[in-house]
């Protein structure tokens, strides 16, 4: 196969984040480096522990502990197809829904409940608002343009002194560990909707090097761009696997659709040069700029341009998919690549079972020969919870005392807690051999996702709940309580990627753009997207000049992207956001 330079025929998409097991991806990464929610008098509360304890103020109607007569809140929902069920139970009727109306004495009611396939939730909900049906309680919505929407409808209360009012401590404090979650739902200074929360460190890119190439060609990791590159020429040229063929890469990319991804991220390398390409970024002037139209650009282009003609990335790789890459790959045939902490588990254990020996280690993203370095960072705001502003005092109520105990006990359970072994035996956990096991195949009937089951359709999470055991794990400190011990047969690999990330937290950058698209993206955004994507591959195929860029910057803003930017620093404004 050809090396150097191509011309023409691209076709590229990135792959779906995949996610195993408690990893998400999540997405940003970013606090990971903060501790969890355990003072003395949280961590350790006992199963027995009152919700009274956590009622807001003015809960009159709670007796012992719970809601009596029970306390009604409603909601409505979309209905996944992964969401299973045991012994004849519903959404409606299911064990979690009966734990809460007899630990709490809430009784969790749905309007209506819709298959989500085809957007039918998302449809759903549209001709509700156009009909001006009667609302829920509580609505969970994760499509941006329709929370914007129902908040434009006037049918959802400001819930930001609300919150403070109402909110247990180890809910604000995981909601401080993304202060700019707020942004996504935020409208005028004013909070409309409480953000659901992601892991931390999802997809923020590690660098991934063989190490057994490294030490059979005698080389040291590289620190710097520049000795990346004779890494990868080494990788490239000299027989690392040692077959006599020309046939290894020193990097592995996807570059088409974006320069950010997963297995085949690139951004990295644009940070080298102090821009993160394909989002919005804040810069030194206090405004939000489009990180791919940005002069720096053109230095991380002609570097990729350069790589591409030295033969040191394969085409296919770079023209076809994410999973060409992840072939190749594991095939034995490229020596770096950049990726999120979770790569241990897929698509590495595909190399090593075709490549025995073959060994993947994380190190840091390199510096740019400015000294500077930056990569993507992992946005964890999830979906809204809009709260409607007509609800009823005794379910406002209601709603945080249910919340406030699933974050107190439930997204950090601490040894002889009610939730120490998992979330409801027989379903996620069961005794087997007089211990609790969480192994799927050893639950009777097997093992039922209850999380599904809950009001935000998902455990209450923290970023920080999963970065701080691998963190942990990384200084070599023990695991103790009953999260982190979750973390403590995830591969070591995995455990090098996080603390590797930790250490250069400060250069991972988020998005800050986190609103539904603007006026103007809904028209034009397809269109600017398409001509960024051709204009730039143009340059990093040799088929234009690095100077070509500036025109494409020039073509970019006269077609909508100042209108675009203007209305995004308006959002931004408007979102609250510092």
């Amino acid at each position: 196969m050809q090396r150097g330079r191509v011309t023409k025929g691209f076709a590229a998409t990135l792959a779906t984040l995949l996610t195993v097991g408690t990893i998400a991806a999540c997405s940003s990464k970013d606090s990971g480096s903060a501790k969890p929610a355990d003072s003395a008098a949280a961590s350790k509360a006992p199963s027995s522990t009152p919700a009274a304890s956590m009622a807001p103020s003015g809960s009159p109607g709670m007796k012992n502990g719970k809601f009596d007569p029970p306390v009604t809140l409603t909601t409505v929902r979309g209905l996944e197809p992964v969401v299973k069920f045991r012994d004849g139970e519903t959404i409606e009727n299911n064990v979690h829904t009966k734990w809460a109306k007899e630990k709490l004495g809430i009784d969790i009611k749905h309007l209506w409940v819709v298959p989500s396939a085809n957007n039918a939730y998302e449809t759903k909900l549209r001709l509700a608002l156009s009909a001006k049906e009667t609302m829920p309680d509580v609505l969970m919505v994760t499509d941006r343009v329709l929370v914007q929407d129902l908040i434009s409808s006037g049918q959802f209360m400001d819930v930001g002194d609300v919150f403070e009012k109402k909110a247990s401590a180890s809910w604000k404090k995981a909601m401080q560990e993304v202060p700019y979650a707020w942004n996504a739902f935020s409208k005028d200074g004013k909070r409309y909707g409480i953000p659901t929360l992601g892991y931390g460190y999802g997809s923020d890119p590690v660098i991934w090097i063989r190490e057994d190439w490294l030490k059979k060609l005698n080389l040291k990791a590289p620190t710097t761009i520049d000795e990346l590159e004779k890494v990868m020429d080494a990788f490239t040229t000299q027989d690392p696997d040692g077959n006599g063929k020309n046939d290894t890469y020193g990097l592995g990319a996807n570059i088409k659709g974006s320069f950010q991804g997963s297995a085949g991220d690139i951004s990295w390398l644009f940070g080298a040069f102090g821009v993160v390409p394909d989002q919005w970024n804040k810069m030194a002037d206090g405004k939000i700029a489009y990180g791919s139209i940005q002069p720096e650009m053109k230095q991380g282009l002609a570097k990729l341009q350069q790589w591409i003609k030295k033969g040191w990335m394969p085409l296919e790789a770079t023209l076809i998919d994410n999973a060409k890459t992840n072939e190749l790959l594991t095939q034995g045939r490229i020596g770096i690549i950049a990726g999120p902490q979770w790569l241990p588990w897929s698509p590495f254990p595909s190399l090593l079972k075709n490549v025995p020996g073959a060994e993947m280690k994380a190190y840091k993203i390199p510096i740019g020969p400015d000294g500077k370095a930056a990569r993507h960072g992992t946005d964890v705001t999830g979906a809204a919870l809009l709260l409607n502003k007509n609800i009823k005092p005794e379910a406002l109520d209601a709603f945080f005392v249910y919340q406030n105990y699933m974050y107190d006990y439930g997204a950090l359970p601490q040894k002889g807690s009610e939730f120490e072994n998992g979330w409801y035996e027989g379903y996620d956990w069961a005794m087997v051999d007089g211990k609790p096991s969480r192994d799927a195949a050893k639950i009777p009937g097997g093992a039922i996702d209850v999380k599904k089951y809950f009001l935000t359709w998902e455990m209450p999470l923290i970023p920080s709940a999963s970065v701080d055991p691998m963190i942990k794990r990384y200084k070599g400190e023990t695991l103790t309580t009953p999260n982190e011990l979750l973390y403590k047969d995830h591969p070591e690999a995995q455990v090098r990627g996080y603390g590797i990330i930790d250490e250069q937290k400060e250069l991972s950058k988020v998005n800050v753009f986190i609103g539904a698209p603007t006026k103007t993206m809904k028209s034009k955004l397809e269109l600017l997207n398409k001509m960024k994507q051709e204009s730039l591959l143009k340059i990093v195929f040799g088929d234009a000049s690095i100077d070509s860029f500036d025109a494409f910057v020039k073509d970019w803003k006269a077609t909508g992207g100042d209108e675009i930017t203007n209305e995004v620093n308006e959002w931004y404004k408007s979102s609250g956001a510092k």
